[in-house]
C-alpha cells in the first residue's frame, strides 16, 4: 500500500497596499487598433480596457498593471509560489511591487488585452466571447504544480 504525500506548500497570504493606478493599454491605443477616430465611445473604451485587464489577470496569473502587495506567512521559502507575478524584490517587511507596465508588458499580452477589448465593444449589445484572446493569452498562463 503506498500513499501519495503532497509536499510542504508554505502558506502566503497578501493584501493589495496600492492597486493598479494606471492602465497598461491606452485609450488611444484601442482606439487606433478598433480604428475608431472620435471621442463618442472614450468612456466606454476605458471601461472595457479595465475589465479586460481584470479578465486577463485571471486567467493568466499574472499582474497586468503594478501592483504593490504586502506579503505575510512563508514568503521567504525559496519554493513559495508567490500570487502575482511578474515580482520585484521582496523588501524585509514583506512589501513587493508587482506586474507589468506599459513598458514592460509582453507584446503577445498587449495584442490579447486589445483584441479583447475589441471583441467586447463589437459586441456589447449581444454578448462576447474572447475565444480568440484566450488563446493568445494561454502562452502566458501560469501553471501550479505541473
Amino acid at each position: 500500500m503506498s500513499f501519495y504525500c503532497k509536499p510542504y506548500q508554505p502558506k502566503v497570504t497578501y493584501t493589495i497596499i496600492t492597486d493598479v493606478q494606471t492602465e497598461v493599454i491606452t485609450v488611444e491605443e484601442a482606439k487606433a487598433f478598433m480604428t475608431i477616430d472620435y471621442p463618442d465611445f472614450d468612456s466606454l473604451i476605458e471601461m472595457l480596457i479595465s475589465a479586460a485587464r481584470c479578465e486577463a489577470e485571471k486567467y493568466t496569473g499574472l499582474s497586468i498593471g503594478i501592483r504593490e502587495i504586502q506579503l505575510a506567512g512563508d514568503y521567504t521559502d525559496e519554493s513559495v509560489y508567490l500570487p502575482f507575478a511578474p515580482g520585484g524584490e521582496i523588501s524585509e517587511d514583506g512589501k513587493q511591487t508587482v506586474g507589468y507596465d506599459a513598458g514592460t508588458l509582453p507584446g503577445d499580452l498587449k495584442l490579447a488585452l486589445l483584441n479583447m477589448v475589441h471583441i467586447a465593444f463589437e459586441n456589447r449589445t449581444t454578448g462576447l466571447s474572447y475565444g480568440t484572446s484566450l488563446k493568445l493569452l494561454d502562452k502566458s498562463r501560469r501553471r501550479v504544480g505541473l
